[in-house]
Protein backbone atom coordinates (compact mmCIF):
# COMPACT_ATOMS: atom_id res chain seq x y z
CA UNK A 1 0.00 0.00 0.00
CA UNK A 2 1.45 3.33 -1.00
CA UNK A 3 1.67 5.95 1.79
CA UNK A 4 2.04 8.96 -0.47
CA UNK A 5 -1.02 11.22 0.22
CA UNK A 6 -0.81 12.83 -3.20
CA UNK A 7 -1.01 9.42 -4.85
CA UNK A 8 -4.02 8.41 -2.73
CA UNK A 9 -5.85 11.64 -3.55
CA UNK A 10 -5.20 11.22 -7.26
CA UNK A 11 -6.47 7.63 -7.23
CA UNK A 12 -9.63 8.61 -5.35
CA UNK A 13 -10.23 11.50 -7.73
CA UNK A 14 -10.04 9.15 -10.70
CA UNK A 15 -12.47 6.67 -9.10
CA UNK A 16 -14.92 9.45 -8.25
CA UNK A 17 -14.77 10.81 -11.78
CA UNK A 18 -15.60 7.41 -13.27
CA UNK A 19 -18.53 7.05 -10.85
CA UNK A 20 -19.87 10.46 -11.91
CA UNK A 21 -19.63 9.54 -15.58
CA UNK A 22 -21.83 6.49 -15.01
CA UNK A 23 -24.62 8.53 -13.46
CA UNK A 24 -27.33 10.59 -15.22
CA UNK A 25 -26.45 13.83 -13.46
CA UNK A 26 -28.09 17.20 -13.89
CA UNK A 27 -26.18 19.74 -15.83
CA UNK A 28 -24.81 21.37 -12.63
CA UNK A 29 -22.72 19.25 -10.32
CA UNK A 30 -20.85 20.01 -7.15
CA UNK A 31 -17.17 19.39 -7.68
CA UNK A 32 -15.19 17.58 -5.07
CA UNK A 33 -12.35 16.55 -7.34
CA UNK A 34 -9.21 18.51 -7.91
CA UNK A 35 -9.59 18.42 -11.71
CA UNK A 36 -12.06 16.39 -13.75
CA UNK A 37 -13.83 16.72 -17.05
CA UNK A 38 -17.25 15.15 -17.40
CA UNK A 39 -19.20 14.75 -20.65
CA UNK A 40 -22.92 15.36 -20.19
CA UNK A 41 -25.88 14.36 -22.36
CA UNK A 42 -26.63 16.52 -25.39
CA UNK A 43 -28.57 19.63 -24.48
CA UNK A 44 -30.39 22.05 -26.71
CA UNK A 45 -29.48 25.69 -26.14
CA UNK A 46 -31.58 27.92 -28.30
CA UNK A 47 -31.41 26.44 -31.80
CA UNK A 48 -27.98 24.88 -31.16
CA UNK A 49 -27.45 21.33 -30.01
CA UNK A 50 -24.06 20.68 -28.49
CA UNK A 51 -22.31 18.37 -26.11
CA UNK A 52 -21.91 19.92 -22.67
CA UNK A 53 -18.69 19.60 -20.76
CA UNK A 54 -18.02 20.82 -17.26
CA UNK A 55 -14.63 21.61 -15.88
CA UNK A 56 -14.50 21.21 -12.13
CA UNK A 57 -11.84 22.78 -9.96
CA UNK A 58 -11.10 22.77 -6.28
CA UNK A 59 -12.49 26.28 -5.94
CA UNK A 60 -15.85 25.50 -7.48
CA UNK A 61 -17.54 24.64 -10.74
CA UNK A 62 -16.89 26.21 -14.08
CA UNK A 63 -19.60 25.26 -16.55
CA UNK A 64 -19.30 25.72 -20.27
CA UNK A 65 -19.85 24.23 -23.67
CA UNK A 66 -16.82 22.87 -25.45
CA UNK A 67 -16.89 22.10 -29.14
CA UNK A 68 -16.67 18.37 -29.71
CA UNK A 69 -13.41 17.37 -31.31
CA UNK A 70 -12.60 14.27 -33.25
CA UNK A 71 -9.87 12.17 -31.79
CA UNK A 72 -6.73 12.72 -33.76
CA UNK A 73 -4.59 9.79 -34.70
CA UNK A 74 -0.91 9.86 -33.97
CA UNK A 75 0.78 11.94 -36.65
CA UNK A 76 2.68 9.81 -39.10
CA UNK A 77 6.28 10.63 -39.75
CA UNK A 78 6.97 11.98 -43.21
CA UNK A 79 8.40 9.44 -45.59
CA UNK A 80 11.54 10.87 -47.04
CA UNK A 81 11.81 10.35 -50.75
CA UNK A 82 14.91 8.55 -51.84
CA UNK A 83 17.11 10.61 -54.12
CA UNK A 84 16.77 9.75 -57.78
CA UNK A 85 19.77 7.48 -58.34
CA UNK A 86 19.56 7.30 -62.14
CA UNK A 87 21.36 9.88 -64.27
CA UNK A 88 23.73 10.25 -67.21
CA UNK A 89 26.84 12.32 -67.68
CA UNK A 90 29.94 12.76 -69.84
CA UNK A 91 33.37 12.14 -68.39
CA UNK A 92 35.81 13.42 -70.97
CA UNK A 93 34.91 11.60 -74.18
CA UNK A 94 32.93 8.88 -72.42
CA UNK A 95 29.18 8.75 -71.89
CA UNK A 96 28.43 7.28 -68.46
CA UNK A 97 25.14 5.90 -67.12
CA UNK A 98 24.87 6.19 -63.34
CA UNK A 99 22.52 3.79 -61.58
CA UNK A 100 19.65 1.78 -62.98
CA UNK A 101 17.08 3.26 -65.31
CA UNK A 102 13.46 3.05 -64.13
CA UNK A 103 10.83 1.41 -66.29
CA UNK A 104 8.95 3.65 -68.69
CA UNK A 105 5.29 3.61 -69.66
CA UNK A 106 5.69 0.79 -72.20
CA UNK A 107 7.17 -1.54 -69.60
CA UNK A 108 4.55 -0.63 -67.01
CA UNK A 109 1.82 -1.75 -69.40
CA UNK A 110 3.11 -5.32 -69.08
CA UNK A 111 0.78 -6.77 -66.45
CA UNK A 112 2.36 -8.67 -63.55
CA UNK A 113 0.72 -10.20 -60.50
CA UNK A 114 1.77 -8.54 -57.24
CA UNK A 115 -0.92 -10.17 -55.07
CA UNK A 116 0.30 -13.37 -53.41
CA UNK A 117 -3.29 -14.48 -52.75
CA UNK A 118 -3.87 -14.67 -56.53
CA UNK A 119 -0.90 -16.90 -57.26
CA UNK A 120 2.84 -16.57 -57.63
CA UNK A 121 4.14 -13.01 -57.33
CA UNK A 122 5.57 -11.84 -60.65
CA UNK A 123 7.90 -9.15 -61.92
CA UNK A 124 9.27 -8.01 -65.27
CA UNK A 125 12.34 -9.90 -66.41
CA UNK A 126 14.87 -8.75 -69.01
CA UNK A 127 15.87 -11.15 -71.75
CA UNK A 128 18.98 -9.10 -72.46
CA UNK A 129 20.23 -7.97 -69.07
CA UNK A 130 20.35 -4.24 -68.33
CA UNK A 131 23.69 -4.08 -66.49
CA UNK A 132 25.51 -6.65 -68.61
CA UNK A 133 24.23 -5.82 -72.10
CA UNK A 134 22.00 -2.76 -72.55
CA UNK A 135 23.91 -0.31 -70.37
CA UNK A 136 27.44 -0.94 -71.77
CA UNK A 137 26.12 -0.98 -75.35
CA UNK A 138 24.37 2.38 -74.86
CA UNK A 139 27.48 3.89 -73.26
CA UNK A 140 29.69 2.76 -76.14
CA UNK A 141 27.39 3.99 -78.92
CA UNK A 142 26.56 7.38 -77.41
CA UNK A 143 30.24 7.96 -76.59
CA UNK A 144 31.13 7.34 -80.25
CA UNK A 145 28.35 9.67 -81.42
CA UNK A 146 29.43 12.35 -78.93
CA UNK A 147 33.03 12.25 -80.18
CA UNK A 148 31.88 12.38 -83.82
CA UNK A 149 29.95 15.57 -83.03
CA UNK A 150 32.97 17.35 -81.57
CA UNK A 151 31.93 16.54 -77.99
CA UNK A 152 28.93 18.82 -78.36
CA UNK A 153 26.09 17.26 -76.40
CA UNK A 154 23.46 19.55 -77.94
CA UNK A 155 24.30 18.32 -81.45
CA UNK A 156 24.44 14.76 -80.12
CA UNK A 157 21.04 15.17 -78.49
CA UNK A 158 19.57 16.61 -81.70
CA UNK A 159 20.56 13.49 -83.67
CA UNK A 160 19.17 11.18 -80.99
CA UNK A 161 15.94 13.18 -80.78
CA UNK A 162 15.43 12.90 -84.54
CA UNK A 163 15.92 9.12 -84.45
CA UNK A 164 13.51 8.76 -81.52
CA UNK A 165 10.86 10.82 -83.31
CA UNK A 166 11.19 8.51 -86.31
CA UNK A 167 10.26 5.67 -83.94
CA UNK A 168 7.21 7.63 -82.75
CA UNK A 169 8.54 8.25 -79.24
CA UNK A 170 6.52 11.22 -77.98
CA UNK A 171 7.00 14.03 -75.46
CA UNK A 172 10.75 14.18 -75.76
CA UNK A 173 12.50 16.57 -73.36
CA UNK A 174 14.36 19.59 -74.71
CA UNK A 175 17.16 19.34 -72.17
CA UNK A 176 20.00 17.19 -73.60
CA UNK A 177 20.75 15.42 -70.32
CA UNK A 178 17.08 14.52 -69.86
CA UNK A 179 16.93 13.30 -73.45
CA UNK A 180 19.86 10.94 -72.89
CA UNK A 181 18.11 9.59 -69.79
CA UNK A 182 14.92 9.13 -71.81
CA UNK A 183 16.78 7.12 -74.46
CA UNK A 184 18.23 4.78 -71.83
CA UNK A 185 14.79 4.41 -70.22
CA UNK A 186 13.21 3.51 -73.57
CA UNK A 187 15.91 0.91 -74.21
CA UNK A 188 15.43 -0.53 -70.73
CA UNK A 189 11.65 -0.64 -71.25
CA UNK A 190 11.54 -2.29 -74.69
CA UNK A 191 8.49 -4.60 -74.38
CA UNK A 192 9.97 -7.39 -76.52
CA UNK A 193 12.91 -7.58 -74.12
CA UNK A 194 10.75 -8.02 -71.00
CA UNK A 195 8.98 -11.13 -69.72
CA UNK A 196 6.34 -11.24 -66.96
CA UNK A 197 7.52 -14.18 -64.89
CA UNK A 198 7.56 -15.58 -61.38
CA UNK A 199 9.64 -13.52 -58.99
CA UNK A 200 11.31 -16.63 -57.53
CA UNK A 201 12.34 -17.71 -61.04
CA UNK A 202 13.74 -14.26 -61.75
CA UNK A 203 15.74 -14.21 -58.52
CA UNK A 204 17.03 -17.71 -59.25
CA UNK A 205 18.22 -16.55 -62.68
CA UNK A 206 20.29 -13.83 -61.02
CA UNK A 207 22.01 -16.52 -58.93
CA UNK A 208 22.53 -18.72 -62.00
CA UNK A 209 24.29 -15.90 -63.85
CA UNK A 210 26.80 -15.76 -61.01
CA UNK A 211 27.54 -19.48 -61.26
CA UNK A 212 27.99 -19.18 -65.04
CA UNK A 213 30.50 -16.36 -64.56
CA UNK A 214 32.32 -18.47 -61.96
CA UNK A 215 32.53 -21.44 -64.35
CA UNK A 216 33.82 -19.22 -67.17
CA UNK A 217 36.47 -17.83 -64.85
CA UNK A 218 37.57 -21.36 -63.93
CA UNK A 219 37.92 -22.19 -67.63
CA UNK A 220 39.89 -19.02 -68.40
CA UNK A 221 43.26 -20.79 -68.44
CA UNK A 222 45.98 -21.15 -71.08
CA UNK A 223 45.22 -24.89 -71.23
CA UNK A 224 41.55 -24.38 -72.06
CA UNK A 225 42.40 -21.68 -74.61
CA UNK A 226 44.81 -24.08 -76.30
CA UNK A 227 42.16 -26.82 -76.31
CA UNK A 228 39.71 -24.45 -78.02
CA UNK A 229 42.29 -23.41 -80.60
CA UNK A 230 43.46 -26.96 -81.36
CA UNK A 231 40.02 -28.56 -81.06
CA UNK A 232 41.42 -30.87 -78.40
CA UNK A 233 38.50 -32.91 -77.04
CA UNK A 234 40.46 -35.19 -74.73
CA UNK A 235 39.78 -33.08 -71.62
CA UNK A 236 36.04 -32.61 -72.18
CA UNK A 237 35.20 -35.11 -69.42
CA UNK A 238 37.20 -33.07 -66.90
CA UNK A 239 35.41 -29.87 -68.01
CA UNK A 240 32.05 -31.61 -67.56
CA UNK A 241 33.08 -32.79 -64.10
CA UNK A 242 34.14 -29.25 -63.19
CA UNK A 243 30.67 -28.06 -64.21
CA UNK A 244 29.01 -30.59 -61.87
CA UNK A 245 30.98 -29.24 -58.93
CA UNK A 246 30.35 -25.60 -59.93
CA UNK A 247 26.56 -25.70 -60.46
CA UNK A 248 25.12 -27.02 -57.17
CA UNK A 249 21.98 -29.14 -56.91
CA UNK A 250 20.96 -29.18 -53.25
CA UNK A 251 18.01 -28.65 -50.91
CA UNK A 252 19.45 -25.80 -48.86
CA UNK A 253 16.64 -23.30 -49.42
CA UNK A 254 13.08 -22.64 -50.53
CA UNK A 255 11.39 -21.79 -53.82
CA UNK A 256 14.32 -19.79 -55.19
CA UNK A 257 16.71 -22.69 -54.57
CA UNK A 258 14.32 -25.12 -56.26
CA UNK A 259 14.19 -22.89 -59.33
CA UNK A 260 17.96 -22.52 -59.30
CA UNK A 261 18.34 -26.32 -59.15
CA UNK A 262 15.96 -26.74 -62.08
CA UNK A 263 17.93 -24.29 -64.21
CA UNK A 264 21.26 -25.79 -63.15
CA UNK A 265 20.01 -29.22 -64.19
CA UNK A 266 19.23 -27.96 -67.69
CA UNK A 267 22.58 -26.18 -67.97
CA UNK A 268 24.42 -29.37 -67.00
CA UNK A 269 22.45 -31.16 -69.71
CA UNK A 270 23.57 -28.59 -72.28
CA UNK A 271 27.19 -28.89 -71.15
CA UNK A 272 27.05 -32.68 -71.39
CA UNK A 273 25.87 -32.25 -74.98
CA UNK A 274 28.90 -30.16 -75.98
CA UNK A 275 31.46 -32.15 -77.98
CA UNK A 276 34.32 -29.64 -78.05
CA UNK A 277 35.85 -26.94 -75.82
CA UNK A 278 35.01 -24.25 -78.39
CA UNK A 279 31.36 -25.31 -78.39
CA UNK A 280 31.33 -25.25 -74.59
CA UNK A 281 32.77 -21.72 -74.49
CA UNK A 282 30.23 -20.48 -77.04
CA UNK A 283 27.41 -22.00 -74.99
CA UNK A 284 28.59 -20.28 -71.81
CA UNK A 285 28.86 -16.94 -73.57
CA UNK A 286 25.25 -17.20 -74.76
CA UNK A 287 24.00 -18.39 -71.36
CA UNK A 288 25.76 -15.64 -69.42
CA UNK A 289 23.88 -12.88 -71.21
CA UNK A 290 20.66 -14.65 -72.11
CA UNK A 291 20.00 -17.35 -69.55
CA UNK A 292 16.31 -16.44 -69.65
CA UNK A 293 16.00 -17.66 -73.24
CA UNK A 294 15.94 -21.34 -72.40
CA UNK A 295 14.43 -21.31 -68.92
CA UNK A 296 11.44 -18.99 -68.85
CA UNK A 297 8.18 -20.78 -69.70
CA UNK A 298 6.64 -17.43 -70.69
CA UNK A 299 9.14 -16.38 -73.33
CA UNK A 300 8.08 -16.28 -76.99
CA UNK A 301 10.33 -17.72 -79.67
CA UNK A 302 10.11 -14.50 -81.68
CA UNK A 303 11.43 -12.52 -78.70
CA UNK A 304 14.31 -14.96 -78.32
CA UNK A 305 15.27 -14.64 -81.99
CA UNK A 306 15.07 -10.84 -81.87
CA UNK A 307 17.22 -10.61 -78.74
CA UNK A 308 19.90 -12.96 -80.08
CA UNK A 309 20.06 -11.16 -83.42
CA UNK A 310 20.27 -7.75 -81.74
CA UNK A 311 23.06 -8.91 -79.45
CA UNK A 312 25.07 -10.38 -82.33
CA UNK A 313 24.57 -7.22 -84.39
CA UNK A 314 25.74 -5.00 -81.53
CA UNK A 315 28.75 -7.17 -80.75
CA UNK A 316 30.33 -6.50 -84.16
CA UNK A 317 29.14 -3.03 -85.18
CA UNK A 318 31.73 -0.89 -83.39
CA UNK A 319 33.47 -0.36 -86.73
CA UNK A 320 30.39 1.27 -88.27
CA UNK A 321 29.68 4.99 -88.46
CA UNK A 322 28.32 6.30 -85.12
CA UNK A 323 24.88 7.06 -86.58
CA UNK A 324 24.63 3.51 -87.93
CA UNK A 325 25.61 2.22 -84.50
CA UNK A 326 22.83 4.35 -83.02
CA UNK A 327 20.29 2.88 -85.44
CA UNK A 328 21.38 -0.63 -84.45
CA UNK A 329 21.14 0.26 -80.77
CA UNK A 330 17.66 1.74 -81.08
CA UNK A 331 16.38 -1.22 -83.11
CA UNK A 332 15.83 -2.93 -79.75
CA UNK A 333 12.88 -0.54 -79.31
CA UNK A 334 11.23 -1.48 -82.63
Amino acid sequence: MRENPAYQTSALDACHTRWLQRQSLPWFIEATTRLATVTLPDRKIGNVRAQGKTRATRQGVTVGLVKSRKRLSKPQSKIKKQPHSFSTKFEGKKFVIVGRSPFGSKAKKIVVNQDKSKGHVEDRRHILHYDEVIKPMAERVISALYVSQGQDKHRTAALISKRMQQRHVKRLPKNPDKLFERLVTELNSAPDNLIPDRADTNKAIEAVRGYIRKYKQQLSTPEFAADCHDDNRKRMDSYRQLARTTFPLDNSGGDITLERNRIHGEILGFIDGCTSPAELWSLLHDLEHSVTFDFSPNIQRSATVKAINWQKKMSCNDGKAPLDQLDDLMSLMD
